[in-house]
């Protein structure tokens, strides 16, 4: 049944890579076969209909979709749609949600916020029926329902989630793959959230090596300028820094956690100057390498 009598509508903004998204949400999220009867009609953003239980005829463009429990049907922009009146004798509940892609400022076609945009817009496009025979959708969906209903504290930040999570499994169950739709690898990274991941990892893997800020740039594929401020926007401190920096903790992990003497963890540690060690771990940790050792390891 639908969730509120009185009519009401949401607009939940979401973002998918740098991409942004509008769901609308109404009285209609929710509703039996009977209570989702209309006369054609279309709008300007698309529609997820998605069937929880039953079987339901939906006309699309004048065609005539059979469409039972976990069928997903993906009306586009303008196109005139309703729901089969003769079949009010058979009974199906559905979710229906709305959303719309905003096309990106940059006109240029070479940006790659415009290719994202005509990937995704194509893919949809080309999408009309996905069968969710992993019922994907479905918790998703009942959760917007639920948050909608409770109206608890925050719930607009976990409708923003997931509307976010409905749209991803939307685009994977959809994709083909001769569409691209997320850049390569390398530009990915860049000004997204998962640059952060990936210079963590870079650290993680080279902190007791040689590497330099410029094997950085390079496996970025960006300047040392921009280099020195993605770190000092991530870290607050230098690519130096960070390597000093990790170097400590794994020195302070080994004198905890080993019986070997400090001056060898120094120097596998990647600290070829025992005194340059000491006055470096004293101020990181303010105190010495011999206190720290006896702080957490004599009882």
């Amino acid at each position: 049944m639908a969730i509120i009598i009185n009519p009401f509508s949401l607009e939940i903004p979401v973002q998918i890579g740098p991409l942004n998204v509008m769901f609308f949400i109404n009285e209609n999220l929710y509703v039996t076969n009977t209570e989702c009867i209309s006369s054609p009609h279309n709008h300007h953003d698309y529609e997820l209909r998605y069937i929880e239980s039953g079987n339901c005829k939906q006309i699309i463009e004048n065609k005539v979709y059979h469409v039972s429990r976990h069928d997903l049907l993906l009306v586009h922009p303008f196109e005139y749609h309703c729901q089969d009146q003769f079949m009010i004798d058979q009974k199906s509940c559905q979710f229906n949600l709305r959303f719309y892609i905003k096309e990106p400022n940059n006109t240029s076609p070479k940006s790659h916020q415009k290719q994202l945009y005509n990937n995704i817009i194509r893919l949809l496009n080309e999408t009309r029926y996905i069968h969710d025979k992993r019922a994907i959708f479905l918790p998703y969906l009942r959760q917007i329902f639920h948050e909608i209903h409770q109206k608890k504290d925050g719930y607009i930040y976990n409708l923003q989630a997931l509307c976010l999570l409905v749209l991803t499994e939307l685009v994977r169950l959809a994709k083909k793959k001769e569409i691209p739709i997320f850049p390569e690898e390398s530009l990915k990274y860049r000004g997204s959230g998962y640059e952060r991941a990936r210079i963590d990892g870079f650290f993680r893997r080279n902190f007791l090596t040689n590497a330099t800020a410029q094997d950085l740039a390079e496996e970025l594929n960006i300047s040392m300028r921009q280099v020195n401020r993605i770190l000092n926007r991530i870290y607050g401190i230098s690519f130096t820094q960070k390597i000093t920096e990790m170097r400590l903790q794994e020195a302070a992990h080994q004198i905890i956690t080993t019986d070997k003497p400090i001056s060898a963890i120094s120097h596998d540690c990647g600290f070829k100057n025992y005194n340059y060690f000491f006055k470096c771990f004293k101020k990181h940790f303010q105190i010495t390498p011999r206190e720290f050792y006896k702080q957490y390891r004599e009882v």
